[in-house]
């Protein structure tokens, strides 16, 4: 079940990238790649809890919450929090401590974004007035997030099938690869769908 979501995660996540934004074709591959990526960092829990794996498990939260946050965005555009909302983020802010604690170089530097995304979402849940509509907020962290979740699945994509055919002092470098290959699509997609210079700063530094 893992595998097979993953995959469908991989494939429908690639066609909701390349898809004209809005249209038909990325709402349903977005639709799709949200639900498989539940079923992906499900049963990764599943599994890093039977093995006793803390990484994988941690990494497994940060893609869960990555996804969630990003598909809720859109139906929660004046970024007002629900219950789910915050029992989500306090998962997340739990992750992120014990990731950064971990004293691994590749769980440091994934709790460090993951703690960025959560901390953001939390300013913005307790702000006293909910966020416009038109401030195009919520289009800029569905971006992130989403991106994020995407990231998170390639990454697992590459270390399973590249890391065992690569020297060792290579893993860390293997393990950060696609953040660092997908990352500037983030505010590239921020910069072209949001059309704000002032969006993209935000990005840049919130994010």
């Amino acid at each position: 079940m893992h595998i097979v979501a993953g995959t469908a995660a991989l494939f429908s996540g690639s066609i909701s990238i390349v898809a004209e934004k809005g249209l038909i074709v990325h709402r349903t591959s977005g639709k799709v790649y949200f639900w498989s990526m539940l079923i992906v960092a499900c049963t990764a829990a599943i599994m890093s809890l039977a093995k006793d794996l803390d990484f994988f498990l941690m990494l497994s939260m940060f893609a869960c919450y990555a996804a969630y946050a990003g598909y809720r965005s859109i139906r929660n555009k004046r970024r007002r929090a629900s219950i789910l909302d915050w029992l989500m983020l306090c998962a997340a802010l739990i992750t992120c401590a014990s990731m950064l604690l971990s004293g691994n170089l590749v769980l440091t530097i994934f709790g460090a974004i993951f703690a960025m995304l959560s901390v953001n979402d939390a300013r913005d849940f307790l702000k006293r007035e909910p966020l416009t509509v038109r401030s195009k907020r919520w289009l800029v962290v569905h971006i992130a997030r989403m991106m994020t979740a995407y990231i998170a699945t390639t990454t697992a994509f590459v270390v399973v099938n590249v890391s065992d055919a690569m020297p060792q002092q290579l893993n860390a470098l293997i393990w950060l690869a696609p953040t660092i290959v997908f990352t500037p699509l983030i505010f590239f997609f921020i910069r072209k769908y949001t059309g704000s210079k002032q969006a993209l700063l935000t990005a840049a530094i919130n994010e």
